[in-house]
């Protein structure tokens, strides 16, 4: 059976963004369900144990066969509900099991390493993980937010499966030599911030304030430069795209990405269940070469307006570090 590609982040469930509440977060996961979704990406730091928690409650009355589960290690909850990062052998054994209690599952489809740990070898992790896998807990092994030179290291023994790193329209983190190897070694990226958390989507048009309490106010690639920047392109180069296709800005951009080589499925978040059915009617959207053409022609307008405007690369601009986030 061949699952729709377009995944569930559950970031946003934390209110981190728009305030949701844990009834309308535990809704909007059954939805995504109900309605054929199937990758769900979650993590232990999200609402300090919380959305796990929550994606519990909704998988007590779900055939397991239906939805494929990533949660992450290395950055733990422990049974306490406090937040502690640690890629030790024994801390990534232990911990897996707070993980499943929580989740109300026997193992999950993805054990992901949610960032590095720099205080510990990267071989001490992967031996963990393994035997996690051996054991059954968790079936497949990924890494998050790595270069190239760590991800080599994780897939020592060839059991990575998946690379989660921020990649996007206009954040083209992948250098052709990490392509080249994820191609080579079948790894598949799942893309994250795919949309810009919001950036990339119709609120370009909006008269669009972030709140006090949002997360974005802290990012330097949501600062007011950029917004007005990036929200300009998306108004003069990308929506007309989209329009003459009749799909929206953030479908196309999902449609894009589930069209690189390196990409089996994608995640988008959202706390709004209209958001949620059109992201998934994204699946169904194949986009022609012309239509590929004009994004990549996009993207060169929005580079060459930022160097000779700012004297930047796009990356600088954003304020992107060197693992691009």
């Amino acid at each position: 059976m061949t699952h729709n590609k377009v995944g569930l982040g559950t970031f946003p469930l934390s209110s981190v963004f728009n305030p949701i509440t844990p009834n309308e977060a535990e809704k909007l996961v059954r939805k995504f369900i109900d309605e054929g979704g199937c990758y769900i990406d979650t993590a232990p730091l999200y609402g300090n144990g919380e959305i796990e928690k929550i994606l519990g409650k909704v998988f007590k009355s779900v055939p397991r066969e239906k939805f494929y589960l990533i949660t992450k290690t290395v950055k733990h909850v422990d049974e306490y509900g406090q937040l502690f990062k640690s890629g030790k052998y024994e801390d990534v054994v232990k911990q897996i099991d707070n993980s499943l209690s929580r989740l109300g599952l026997d193992y999950v489809d993805c054990l992901m390493v949610h960032s590095p740990d720099k205080d510990v070898p990267i071989e001490e992790t992967l031996r963990a993980m393994e035997k996690l896998q051996n054991d059954g807990k968790v079936k497949e092994l990924a890494v998050s937010n790595v270069n190239l030179n760590e991800l080599m290291e994780y897939n020592k023994t060839g059991k990575i499966r998946y690379v989660e790193n921020s990649f996007s329209m206009i954040n083209h983190s992948i250098s052709s030599e990490l392509e080249e190897y994820l191609l080579n070694n079948k790894i598949s990226l799942i893309p994250y911030h795919l949309l810009e958390i919001g950036l990339l989507t119709g609120i370009a048009f909006e008269n669009f304030k972030l709140s006090e309490t949002d997360l974005r106010n802290k990012v330097p690639y949501w600062n007011q430069e950029n917004q007005k920047v990036i929200f300009e392109w998306v108004r003069n180069s990308l929506a007309p795209i989209a329009k003459k296709l009749g799909i929206t800005i953030g479908q196309l951009n999902i449609a894009w990405a589930l069209q690189q080589p390196f990409i089996d499925f994608i995640i988008v978040g959202t706390t709004k269940p209209k958001y949620l059915e059109i992201n998934l009617k994204a699946n169904d959207i194949e986009l022609s070469k012309e239509t590929l053409s004009e994004i990549d022609e996009a993207y060169n307008v929005l580079e060459q307006k930022i160097k000779s405007d700012y004297g930047k690369s796009i990356r600088e601009f954003r304020g992107l570090n060197e693992k691009f986030y």
